[in-house]
C-alpha cells in the first residue's frame, strides 16, 4: 500500500512539474517583447526626463534570458548623436540567489558596447523604486561616446577597465552611492589650452579610486603616466542636473620629463620651468565645469601660466 501511495505521488508531482515547465515554456515563447520595450523606454525616461532611451530590438532567449539589441541614450535636445551605445545587452535570473526567496530579484547581466563589455549582478526589488548593481568594465572605448565630446567640444580616446558597485534611487541616480576603481590605457585628450606646447594629452596609464554620494564625486589616489610626464591627482566634482556643468575641483601635481621640456623650443622658458619645480614637480589645480575647464601651475614663485600655457614665451 505504502509503495502504491508513494509511486502515486512520485508520478503526480513529475506531472505537476512537467506541466510547470510546458507553462512556463509557451509564456517565454509568447513574451509579449513589444509592450515590454514601450513600458521599459518610458520607465527610463522618468528616471532622467533630460534623456531618451531607444531600444530596437528585444526578444526572449533561452534559459530565462532576455537579450536587447542597439540600445542608445540620447539627450532630449539632441536626438542626432547619441550619448551612449550599447549593442548588447542580457539580462537572466541569477537562480543562485532567486531560490533564497529574498524579497529584491537578483539578475545577472552582460552588456556590450563601445567595443568593450560590462559584466555583473543587480537586484531589483518589488517596488522598483532602489537599485543595487556591481559589474566589471573591460575594454570600454571612450572615445566612442560621440555625444559627449561634442557637448564638450573635444575629442579623446581610450580603453577603459575596472569594477564598480553601485546603490541608489531608481529615479535620482545621481543621489546614489558609487565605489569604482578605473584604469585607462592609451589615452588621449584635447586639451582646452595648449600647456607645455602641447594641443593634446597623450598618455600610456590612468589609475584612479571614484566614490559618489549625494552628487558629490571624489576622485582620490589618481595616477597618470606617460612619455612626456607623470602626474599624481585627487579632486571632487559636483554633480548637476546638466553633467556638463558640473562643477570640477581638482588638484595635484606633474613631474615633467626630459622628453617633455625637449620639445620647447625656447630656451629660457626651459630654465625658467626647471627653476619653479619642487621635487621636481610642479603643481596645479583644476576648476570650472565639465565643459569648461581651466588649469593653473603653480611654482617656487606662484603662479606660472604664462609660460606654461604656451611654452615658448
Amino acid at each position: 500500500m505504502l509503495k502504491k501511495v508513494l509511486r502515486w505521488f512520485l508520478v503526480s508531482l513529475g506531472y505537476l512539474l512537467y506541466t510547470t515547465g510546458v507553462i512556463i515554456i509557451l509564456l517565454w515563447l509568447l513574451f509579449p517583447a513589444g509592450t515590454v520595450k514601450t513600458w521599459l523606454q518610458g520607465e527610463l525616461h522618468k528616471v532622467n526626463p533630460l534623456l531618451v532611451w531607444e531600444i530596437k530590438d528585444m526578444e526572449a532567449a533561452f534559459p530565462l534570458r532576455l537579450r536587447m539589441t542597439d540600445i542608445s541614450i540620447h539627450s532630449k535636445n539632441d536626438m542626432k548623436s547619441p550619448l551612449v551605445e550599447v549593442a548588447e545587452l542580457q539580462l537572466a535570473p541569477d537562480m543562485k540567489e532567486l531560490v533564497k526567496l529574498k524579497k529584491n530579484i537578483p539578475v545577472a547581466y552582460r552588456m556590450k558596447t563601445l567595443d568593450g563589455s560590462v559584466k555583473g549582478k543587480l537586484l531589483v526589488p518589488e517596488n522598483l523604486t532602489t537599485l543595487q548593481c556591481s559589474g566589471d568594465l573591460k575594454d570600454i572605448e571612450i572615445g566612442r561616446l560621440e555625444g559627449f565630446w561634442q557637448k564638450v567640444s573635444r575629442t579623446g580616446s581610450g580603453k577603459l577597465s575596472g569594477t564598480f558597485t553601485y546603490n541608489g534611487l531608481l529615479r535620482k541616480p545621481f543621489r546614489g552611492e558609487l565605489e569604482a576603481d578605473i584604469t585607462v590605457t592609451d589615452g588621449k585628450v584635447d586639451l582646452v589650452q595648449k600647456t607645455f606646447g602641447l594641443d593634446i594629452m597623450e598618455f600610456k596609464t590612468m589609475n584612479t579610486t571614484v566614490s559618489a554620494k549625494d552628487r558629490i564625486v571624489n576622485v582620490k589616489d589618481g595616477k597618470m603616466e606617460s612619455r612626456l610626464f607623470s602626474a599624481d591627482f585627487e579632486g571632487v566634482m559636483s554633480l548637476s542636473d546638466n553633467l556638463f556643468t558640473s562643477g570640477l575641483k581638482v588638484k595635484g601635481s606633474v613631474e615633467p620629463r626630459p622628453e617633455l621640456l625637449g620639445r620647447l623650443d625656447n630656451d629660457v622658458a626651459i630654465t625658467f620651468i626647471k627653476s619653479q619645480l619642487r621635487d621636481d614637480k610642479l603643481s596645479f589645480a583644476i576648476s570650472g565645469s565639465l565643459l569648461e575647464p581651466g588649469i593653473l601651475f603653480k611654482g617656487t614663485s606662484g603662479v606660472i601660466d604664462g609660460i606654461i600655457e604656451g611654452g615658448s614665451r
